[in-house]
């Protein structure tokens, strides 16, 4: 949500596709303080700028002299790149998966139920959070992957043919406001 007071300028149209433009497969992003090329800012009444943020909205206005969005929220409350991630996340897992077992059904083979089948999940989904890693969403380190052995998993789920791989990963976020103190001084 962008409160602009002007529909004709199309802020909101402009942020999305230029922010939307970024590859999550390639690189994070941030939705906070983007220039918008083209796009004049507006200044609003603090009393305006703290509806709209405190409501979870976006405003475009001039931060230090520069055009820049903010706070870079969806209307959920929850920062714009983070919901990216985890949707980014969720949805090359669920390829990555799937065309495993596209893959062996369409070569003629399977994906046995045991420690090894396991095992080739749970590398697909650690491939996947290495690659979160690498291109900014995740910290290093944080990746845990939860996979049973074949010896821990009941009867009947296997004969379900059903198996149960959790994973969690913090995200690396990004830093929007700094405090800095310094001192300058003169010796005596």
């Amino acid at each position: 949500l962008m409160y602009y007071t002007e529909d004709t300028e199309r802020a909101d149209a402009a942020w999305i596709t230029n922010k939307l433009a970024a590859n999550p497969d390639e690189q994070a992003t941030t939705w906070s303080r983007y220039t918008l090329v083209g796009i004049p800012t507006e200044q609003h009444s603090a009393t305006v700028q703290n509806n709209v943020v405190n409501n979870n909205g976006n405003v475009y206005t001039t931060q230090n002299g520069i055009g820049a969005t903010w706070p870079g929220k969806a209307v959920n409350g929850e920062f714009l790149d983070l919901t990216i991630t985890a949707l980014w996340l969720e949805a090359r897992i669920q390829e990555d998966c799937a065309q495993i077992l596209l893959d062996a059904s369409n070569n003629n083979e399977k994906i046995p139920y045991d420690d090894d089948g396991i095992g080739v999940f749970v590398n697909a989904i650690q491939r996947r959070l290495d690659q979160g890693i690498r291109v900014g969403h995740f910290i290093d380190g944080t990746d845990v992957i939860n996979a049973p052995k074949l010896s821990d998993i009941a009867g009947a789920t296997r004969r379900a043919r059903e198996l149960t791989i959790t994973y969690s990963v913090e995200p690396a976020g990004s830093i929007e406001e700094l405090t800095i103190t310094g001192t300058v001084s003169i010796p005596i």
